[in-house]
């Protein structure tokens, strides 16, 4: 949709066609407002970044923190679930959990075994 939108040849008409189709009845009308005010002074291009400023402004009012966990492989929705539990207890807040999967971390941990054996036989 951002590529439709941020289209020059796209008409104005046509992008706010879009925008009816997609978050009709879905949002407030003053958003369906800001979305075509954005259309019409062509500034389509700032949609991400605005939602994206929206979404920490929304989180830190509400009192989210983010924390992001990082994984050599998928974590369960248990253990994502206890972990969000323990940290908002810890922080004392609410808690807005990014998982991320890194493969790369499964090299590094059996690298840091083989170097605390290593020392440990010495």
């Amino acid at each position: 949709m951002c590529a439709f939108l941020e289209n020059p040849v796209v008409k104005e008409q046509q992008k706010k066609e879009l925008l009816e189709a997609a978050f009709a009845k879905k949002v407030q009308p003053i958003t369906a407002s800001f979305l075509n005010l954005l259309v019409e002074k062509k500034r389509e291009h700032f949609l991400v970044a605005t939602c994206l400023a929206f979404q920490q402004l929304y989180k830190k009012e509400k009192g989210y923190r983010e924390v992001v966990l990082t994984t050599a492989t998928e974590a369960s929705k248990e253990v994502k679930d206890l972990l969000n539990k323990k940290i908002a207890d810890k922080l004392d807040a609410k808690v807005a959990m990014k998982t991320v999967v890194d493969e790369e971390l499964i090299g590094i941990a059996a690298q840091l075994e083989n170097m605390k054996k290593e020392l440990l036989s010495k």
